[in-house]
Parts: C-alpha cells; sequence; structure tokens
C-alpha cells in the first residue's frame, strides 16, 4: 500500500494473484479512514466484488469502456450493421455494461448513496445520454472548481438527510 497527500492507495494489478486480491478487499473492509484506489473498468474491482455501505462512496470512470478491436467485435459489428447498428452492439452496449457494473459497486441497495463521475465528453453524446439510467442525477462540469462544488454541495445534501 502507498500514501498520496495522506490518503491510503491501491493500484489494481490485472495480474493479481487471488491472496493479492483478498488483501486488498479484506483492507477495504476493515479500514476506519479513506481509500484511494485505482481499479480498471471491466476487472475484478468493479465487476466482482461487493463492498458494504460506506466502503465504496465514490466511482471514478475514465473512459467509456470499450472493448478492445478483436477480429471477432469487428465480425458482430459488420455482421450486424446489415440490419442493425453493429457498432452499438458490438462497442457500445458493451461498453456500457462495463460503466455500469463499476458504477454498481458504489450503489448496491436502496439506502446506499455515492458519487459516480462519467470522465469523457463522449458522455455528452447522444448514443450515451440515452443510455444514462432516468434516476441518475447527472450534470456536466468543465473546471476543477465547479467539480469541487458539485462534490462538496452532493455531500452536505447527504448529511443533511441523515
Amino acid at each position: 500500500m502507498k500514501q498520496i497527500q495522506g490518503f491510503e492507495l491501491i493500484v489494481q494489478d490485472s495480474k493479481s494473484s487471488d491472496q493479492e486480491r483478498n488483501e486488498i478487499i479484506d483492507r477495504l473492509l476493515q479500514s476506519q479512514s479513506a481509500i484511494l484506489v485505482f481499479g480498471i473498468c471491466g476487472g475484478w474491482l468493479s465487476e466482482g466484488v461487493d463492498l458494504p455501505a460506506e466502503a465504496l462512496i465514490g466511482s471514478v470512470v475514465i473512459g467509456v469502456g470499450l472493448p478492445q478491436l478483436c477480429v471477432e467485435r469487428e465480425l458482430i459489428r459488420e455482421h450486424l450493421n446489415q440490419s442493425h447498428n453493429g457498432y452499438a452492439q458490438a462497442y457500445l452496449y458493451p461498453g456500457w455494461t462495463r460503466v455500469r457494473q463499476t458504477a454498481g459497486r458504489v450503489i448496491r441497495t436502496e439506502t446506499d448513496y455515492g458519487i459516480v463521475i462519467l470522465v469523457d465528453s463522449r458522455y455528452q453524446t447522444m448514443d450515451y445520454k440515452n443510455l444514462l439510467p432516468f434516476d441518475w442525477h447527472t450534470g456536466y462540469v468543465r473546471s476543477n472548481e465547479a467539480l469541487k462544488n458539485e462534490l462538496i454541495s452532493f455531500w452536505q445534501q447527504q448529511f443533511s438527510n441523515e
């Protein structure tokens, strides 16, 4: 574990052993302080870990989770282009599934709350806007100061509701 500006830092390694994974999960479950975790969208931290309540209160997703280009996906895209949007079926929807799974680590039950920040200008296109769940309270920020203000406002509102 490393430290960065007062936070413990965990960086997911795609080649982690089962023991290393278990140690990270145990650390997240037992910690009484904030831990900053860098994970891989679509990796084991974003899909296969259920952390209770306040163990995970936020997630920042950088990118849109698109799968890698490969022959199989290109064949699917080409085949589906004949009757559907092959790109959406082969790339957009699988990528969005990864993003939703990552967001789903933060919000597990009806009483959970937290922040999910989607970082990529493509989220402002209609393809992605149409995929956003209706109950997500969305907004766009264009500066660090605006992001800071939105985060402060969100957490103040949550604590005033408790």
